[in-house]
């Protein structure tokens, strides 16, 4: 299944072909007003007006109401809603503050099924064996462990390379063939960009 789940910098035109959507505090707005009904509403909801949050209430199947004081962030907690055979995508978690950016991309490490997107990045994590399409010029990978690295179909290959953690040496990599293969030994954060 085919899952969006929605945070607050979300546009109208990323929200089109998906089976369910989780709006997240303020996301859960951004789908309200594209009249998108939910499949669940999560948040604190810190960041929407009692005028806006009646309008959440009536676009979604489910509310689940967090407390503003908690261990995991809204999208955090929406995530744990999601199963590893859904196919996960994260809108409008980009783009707004660095940490909450930053937490976004930690939490693909513990929900590998999930993906960040928006108009010019795609972000994942790869573990194992991934083959990358040409969809998006440049590709950068950022281990966060040591990990043993080949990359075949880019600019700059590498075959069986020690990176170590939060090593940058594949900042930018530009995807050359028609498909790009990337094995790594361990977990990794990719980021493909236009």
């Amino acid at each position: 299944m085919k899952i969006a789940i929605v945070a607050s910098l979300a546009q109208p035109h990323e929200l089109i072909g998906y089976d369910r959507y989780i709006g997240c505090d303020y996301g859960a707005y951004v789908c309200a007003q594209a009249n998108i009904m939910m499949q669940v509403a999560v948040g604190d909801f810190d960041s929407v007006t009692s005028e806006q949050f009646e309008i959440i209430k009536k676009h979604s199947f489910e509310v689940i109401t967090l407390p503003q004081d908690k261990d995991v962030s809204d999208t955090e907690f929406a995530l744990s809603l999601t199963s590893s055979d859904d196919e996960v995508v994260i809108i409008g978690g980009l783009g707004g503050r660095i940490d909450h950016e930053w937490s976004n991309m930690l939490c693909l490490l513990r929900y590998p099924h999930a993906k960040l997107v928006n108009d010019h990045n795609v972000i994942c994590v790869v573990d194992k064996k991934m083959n990358i399409k040409k969809d998006k010029q440049y590709m950068s990978l950022f281990p966060m462990s040591e990990t043993l690295v080949t990359l075949q179909g880019v600019k700059y290959p590498l075959q069986n390379k020690t990176l170590h953690a939060f090593d940058t040496l594949c900042l930018s990599n530009e995807i050359v063939d028609d498909c790009a293969i990337i094995e790594v030994s361990q977990p990794c954060i990719m980021i493909l960009s236009e």
